[in-house]
């Protein structure tokens, strides 16, 4: 049905699971942006199939192990990675450099869940398990409503003080 669709992004859609398989039969995909969704696992060996290729994005995701032998792709002229893979050396030279593979990486399992892996710019290789990006996001939440309703406080506070100064003022004007 989609097999002459020549560009395909679904970027910050916060997808979770692994690469669809199914994305092997988009044979003229010239574009293919599926970066900073919750994407996991390997990156699948048909990509080496999208020889028409000249964007490819799968950053912002959690890959690992080694990017598949993508040396046919001869068109790409632009290619984001995540840093959870490692390179077998097969990259285009487009694609940002990634790590050489020594060890076969598979992200540990932390309290029975399932582990992000995350590495800010410039740091080195860190962890976040679901359960404490979960509860990043609950304090991040919390602390909006806090300065939200401190913030809404005051300002009724003051609204409630420009009434009372008018209401002096009107009965001093009416007493004179």
């Amino acid at each position: 049905m989609f097999h002459q669709l020549t560009a395909l992004s679904l970027a910050f859609n916060y997808f979770t699971g692994t690469l669809p398989t199914h994305l092997e039969n988009l044979k003229s995909l010239t574009a293919l942006n599926l970066g900073n969704n919750l994407l996991v696992g390997y990156v699948q060996p048909f990509f080496s199939t999208f020889v028409n290729l000249t964007f490819l994005n799968l950053d912002g995701n959690f890959f690992y192990g080694s990017m598949p032998d993508v040396s046919s792709l001869n068109h790409l002229d632009t290619c984001f990675l995540p840093s959870t893979l490692c390179n077998a050396g097969s990259l285009p030279a487009v694609c940002q450099p990634l790590l050489d593979c020594v060890v076969n990486f598979m992200p540990p399992i932390i309290n029975n869940s399932p582990v992000i892996p995350y590495k800010p710019s410039g740091a080195s290789q860190g962890y976040y398990s679901s359960n404490t990006a979960i509860s990043m996001v609950i304090g991040v939440v919390s602390a909006v409503v806090t300065i939200l309703a401190i913030g809404t406080g005051l300002y009724l506070l003051h609204r409630k003080a420009e009434k009372v100064s008018e209401g002096d003022h009107r009965k001093w004007v009416t007493l004179e």
